[in-house]
């Protein structure tokens, strides 16, 4: 088990992604082209939810990559 202030080190060496302003391009063009704006709407809406559950997992995607490379722990081999 790491102590907390391992644990911080850890996670504070990852960037920032606070000021991030990212738009995910569209999946299928012809698709978004064919969408009216009530669907448009809802498509931005989901994958604004998309990327702020991204943000929430992302430590525990950091957590998942910290533990498969420690290889002197038997219990994860």
């Amino acid at each position: 088990m790491l102590t907390d202030d391992e644990r911080r080190k850890k996670i504070n060496q990852y960037p920032n992604i606070d000021n991030l302003q990212y738009q995910p391009p569209d999946t299928i063009p012809t698709a978004a082209h064919k969408m009216n704006k009530y669907q448009v709407k809802q498509d931005m809406s989901l994958k604004c939810l998309q990327y702020l559950l991204s943000g929430v997992f992302r430590p525990l995607d950091v957590l998942g990559l910290e533990i498969s490379q420690d290889t002197n722990n038997a219990n994860i081999q």
